[in-house]
This record gives structure tokens, sequence and C-alpha cells, in this order.
């Protein structure tokens, strides 16, 4: 977990002073425990594919408010593309 960890703080390092720190955060906190729930579902967390985030989206909508869930999507590609990863179609199954 460790090389997840650090690529995504040095991939955030770019954002700062672009970004409100808390903005940052958000995208921290978001992306790490996207990471870790990746950890406990053997799958690799980044380059992000389409059914890994759907899978993931799946797994925490009944504990999240709709909002919640776009902002992690949100920074969960943002993360991506930062990591130099191509970004997926959009896809929205917690309607």
């Amino acid at each position: 977990m460790s090389y997840f960890t650090d690529s995504i703080e040095a991939a955030l390092r770019k954002l700062e002073g672009a970004y409100a720190s808390n903005t940052i955060r958000s995208y921290h906190s978001d992306a790490s425990q996207f990471v870790d729930w990746c950890l406990r579902a053997g799958v690799t967390p980044f380059p992000l594919g389409e059914a890994t985030l759907i899978h993931y989206l799946e797994c925490i909508q009944h504990r999240h408010a709709f909002t919640t869930l776009r902002r992690r999507t949100s920074s969960i590609r943002r993360v991506n593309g930062l990591l130099g990863h191509p970004d997926i179609p959009q896809a929205e199954p917690y309607r």
C-alpha cells in the first residue's frame, strides 16, 4: 500500500497552491479509502478501471449520500489522471 500512498501524495503535491488545502485533503482521503478498499477486494486501484470503480461504488452506496459518492468518484478520477493514467468513461451506477 505504501507504493500507492506515496504515489498519491506525490501527485497531490502538484496541486499545492492551485487548489484549496481542503480540496487536496479530500482528494487524499477519498483516494486513500479507495486504495484501502481495493487492497481488501484484491484489485489494483490504479490505473483506474471502470469495473473497479463501479464495484467500489456499489459496495459503499448504502453507507453514503449521493453527493459523497459523486465527490469520491471525482476525487478518484482526478488522482488517476494525476498519476498519468487515462480517464475512464463516466459511469453513474448509483442513481
